[in-house]
């Protein structure tokens, strides 16, 4: 953790860079960066910075942190500090919004899509898809 990285992505049509840093996650074959990464930013590469100045794929972010929340909407028809009654109930509308925790990013480290890559050649051969040898970790 602590290594300097940046972060690609592609948010509503839109090609970003962020860059962050790492930190460990909680989640096993993973690691958290504090890039302002968000929606349309999972699946883009992270690239580590070399002491050299090179850049070295360090894994694929998976998501951001997320939290729900849920609110009760009234009725349209109702002006703003009137009461409500009885039959105004059925107007209510249950809204959600995700909200993001920005600085928090969640990547698979590489060595894990290296493996997912190598348990996954019989089921893609099946399918008759064939994945170039350079993208398959050394055995």
């Amino acid at each position: 953790w602590g290594e300097l990285v940046f972060v690609f992505g592609n948010p509503r049509g839109s090609r970003q860079l962020t860059f962050g840093v790492t930190s460990p996650s909680p989640y096993p074959g993973t690691f958290a960066v504090d890039a302002a990464a968000r929606f349309g930013f999972s699946g883009g590469p992270v690239f580590v910075v070399m002491p050299d100045g090179d850049l070295t794929l360090a894994g694929m972010i998976r998501g951001s942190q997320v939290n729900k929340f849920q609110y009760v909407t009234p009725p349209p028809n109702l002006l703003p500090g009137q009461f409500f009654s009885q039959e105004d109930l059925g107007g209510l509308k249950a809204e959600e919004y995700s909200m993001i925790e920005y600085g928090i990013a969640y990547a698979v480290n590489a060595d894990a899509i290296g493996t997912f890559l190598t348990g996954s050649l019989p089921a893609l051969d099946a399918k008759g898809v064939s994945l170039s040898n350079r993208f398959i970790p050394a055995r």
